[in-house]
């Protein structure tokens, strides 16, 4: 039912963001309760561009998410992602797994480390 797919997307979303606060350079924008957020989490890695991060993630790890503003170019300015060219958005879903959260949690760790 419907308790149960929020239930997994919020404990997939917790995962992430736990995962992803531990990586040294990167920067997670929204807050952490994932009781008042959407599963869409953005974030920015130190020293590397957001189109460069995604089409890494994609082209090395077959980690799909998307990098840029998002409809949405007055938040990025807000938040300050602007001058990047935005944030990369990983948005998990009713069928997105824990292995694939810890995929990308790995991939971003690498890009983050340099690789």
């Amino acid at each position: 039912g419907v308790e149960r797919v929020n239930a997994n997307e919020h404990a997939l979303v917790e995962r992430l963001i736990q995962g992803l606060g531990e990586i040294a350079g990167v920067t997670i924008y929204g807050g952490r309760d994932v009781s008042r957020r959407t599963a869409a989490v953005s974030i920015n890695i130190d020293g590397v561009a957001p189109k460069e991060a995604s089409a890494a993630l994609s082209d090395r790890q077959g980690i799909v998410c998307r990098a840029g503003f998002h409809c949405a170019p007055m938040a990025h300015e807000t938040i300050g992602s602007h001058p990047r060219g935005g944030t990369v958005r990983f948005s998990p879903g009713p069928f997105s797994t824990e292995a694939e959260i810890d995929a990308a949690i790995e991939g971003v760790a690498q890009l983050a480390r340099g690789g």
